[in-house]
């Protein structure tokens, strides 16, 4: 009897951790895409001659919770707060609302005919905005990374990231692209 307990432990343990390999390997994609983040911000910011100046200890894990900014880059004559969103990455479509929302929807796939996908909407969330506090004078950014299929904003129903940057509750939207691959310049007319 103790045998046949022990193993359907082993069986029952097996099946659990095969269970647990999808949220663990988006846990993995979420902390390789920021630690990326960091050391491409890190190097741009050196390259340009602008100082990226951190505003909590975890601020490369910072997510869409929380009430202040997470770091802040300072060029000669601007300064962003940034703030991260983050995303389940191509797998999730994001929908800012002019009431201070965002909906947002994930998507799996399911295999219809060989090489040929049918995209399910299976989890849709609905997030409030919140207003972050600025403790410095400064441009609101909310970068979203990783970046997600796709983007929509009230503002500017075109807006696909990354490329073009949008503006949603009092605050400017970037991916890492956006930001990676504007001048200083075109940062400082926002």
């Amino acid at each position: 009897m103790t045998e046949f307990l022990i193993g359907t432990l082993k069986v029952a343990a097996i099946i659990a951790a095969v269970c647990m390999i999808p949220t663990i390997l988006r846990f993995v994609h979420f902390i390789i895409k920021r630690i990326t983040l960091c050391v491409k911000l890190k190097a741009r910011c050196r390259k340009n001659g602008c100082s990226l100046i951190p505003a909590h200890f975890m601020w490369p894990f910072g997510t869409k919770r929380g009430r202040r900014y997470d770091f802040y880059i300072e060029f000669p004559d601007a300064v962003y707060a940034v703030k991260l969103w983050n995303t389940r990455g191509v797998t999730e479509e994001l929908t800012f609302t002019d009431d201070g929302y965002a909906h947002s929807r994930v998507y799996t796939r399911i295999p219809v005919f060989r090489m040929i996908f049918f995209w399910y909407p299976h989890d849709t969330k609905k997030y409030r905005l919140p207003q972050y506090e600025l403790t410095r004078q400064a441009t609101p950014v909310l970068l979203i990374n990783p970046v997600p299929f796709e983007v929509y904003c009230p503002d500017d129903p075109s807006l696909h990231l990354p490329g073009s940057a949008g503006q949603v509750n009092g605050m400017h939207i970037f991916s890492l692209g956006t930001i990676l691959n504007s001048r200083e310049e075109e940062m400082a007319n926002l």
